[in-house]
């Protein structure tokens, strides 16, 4: 037995004297913070997601001092993010890639020139068609530093933008300011999906320009346009015929509505209470088809129409080429018109603030009591082809017998 215990000390000794002593890691240095803002390359087409990293100083956490297009993936942007562009610096969202920059009320997402002044850097371009391309509790500030080419009809434009939409795009609680030219410009392809809750201010131009058919998703009555020099919402109509395919709502704002060129709808027309459209020079509103106008305001909103100054003839007028039972106007007061016939039309047709039927469109329209026609340089209310056109004309403050024209 001595032996035995003898034996298994000895085993236990050896066996525990040979175990080899354990080696600890090295521990994994921490990374280095990054100091200051980082800048970013001109091309990502894997997507990118950019952070609140900078917490010092300005706490510009980016700078971009090229044409920087990310073309595929997501750009993700987180809240309280600050991006800056040198002179030459935009950012383009393109081909398969789309935007998602979601801030808060408190934590905003601000996209500014590194030179604290209007027109200082290029501006943001949305041309993918992704539906998730968004931004909302933005600040994009004083872009717009360069003119490119847009279009209003078939007519070439030149427009400087803080924000240049050819895409799909989702814009809400978010302010755009400062712009060398106008806050958004929107080419004919683009989609505005949704446009609510923004401030478009003190841009060199107008808040916003787009295709009439697009005004959808504008929603004017939680936006606010101000400060701008030419402060209305620009329209365009489209091809060599200027035309609105879409059925159309405008909707009060507190800005006016700008025909920069002449607009003739296609499907329906309404225009709500409070209304008020302005028409360039020598442009036209019109309906034709076999779609219905509606502009029926009220005693405390009118609806109103005119030419972008007051002066008579200085703008086309209503025009009128459908037989919709439904057409009617009220509580409108149109001036200002008179300057022309529409372009397809008979030199001697009638020329006037309103005018009724065409050569092969005859017109039918109901005139309610409380509208005004005033301040032409035709006729107060015309009318083509006596035989086929309709005018139910209830105002007392306009000709009771409209000039007529064969």
């Amino acid at each position: 037995m001595k032996n035995l215990l003898l034996t298994l000390s000895l085993f236990s000794a050896v066996t525990f004297s040979c175990k080899k002593e354990e080696v600890q890691p090295e521990p994994t240095p921490a990374p280095t913070p990054v100091v200051g803002p980082i800048t970013l390359g001109c091309s990502y087409n894997n997507g990118l997601t950019l952070t609140n990293h900078n917490k010092i100083g300005s706490g510009v956490d980016y700078i971009v001092n090229c044409d920087c297009e990310i073309t595929g993936g997501k750009l993700a942007i987180d809240t309280n993010v600050i991006i800056q562009f040198s002179t030459g610096g935009s950012l383009k969202i393109k081909d398969n890639a789309y935007i998602e920059a979601k801030g808060t009320p408190s934590k905003t997402i601000v996209f500014e020139g590194q030179i604290n002044a209007p027109a200082s850097w290029r501006g943001l371009f949305i041309e993918s068609n992704d539906p998730r391309n968004s931004m909302d509790y933005c600040v994009v500030s004083n872009g717009g530093s360069k003119e490119y080419t847009g279009y209003i009809g078939t007519s070439s434009y030149d427009t400087k933008a803080n924000i240049w939409v050819s895409g799909n795009f989702k814009l809400t609680n978010s302010t755009v300011t400062g712009s060398g030219g106008e806050g958004l410009y929107l080419y004919e392809e683009a989609t505005l999906l949704t446009f609510s809750n923004n401030i478009v201010s003190n841009n060199a131009k107008a808040p916003i320009i787009l295709y009439a058919g697009e005004m959808a998703n504008l929603s004017v009555a939680t936006s606010t346009f101000i400060g701008n020099t030419n402060n209305y919402i620009g329209l365009y109509s489209i091809s060599s015929n200027r035309e609105v395919a879409e059925s159309v709502v405008f909707n009060k704002a507190n800005a006016p509505y700008m025909l920069l060129n002449s607009h003739y709808f296609q499907g329906n027309l309404t225009v709500n209470p409070g209304v008020t459209i302005k028409s360039t020079a020598s442009k036209a509103l019109g309906i034709f088809g076999t779609g219905f106008i509606k502009m029926i305001g009220t005693a405390a909103e009118p609806i109103t129409l005119t030419g972008e100054t007051s002066t008579a003839g200085f703008w086309n007028g209503l025009f009128i080429g459908t037989t919709n039972p439904l057409n009617e106007i009220n509580f409108c007061s149109i001036s200002g018109g008179g300057n022309s016939v529409p372009y397809f039309q008979l030199s001697n047709a009638g020329k006037g603030n309103i005018a009724v039927g065409f050569l092969t469109d005859p017109g039918l329209l109901k005139i309610g009591s409380n509208t005004t026609s005033t301040n032409s340089s035709g006729c107060l209310l015309a009318k083509y082809d006596n035989t086929s056109s309709v005018i139910i004309n209830n105002s007392t403050l306009i000709l009771t017998v409209p000039c007529t024209y064969n």
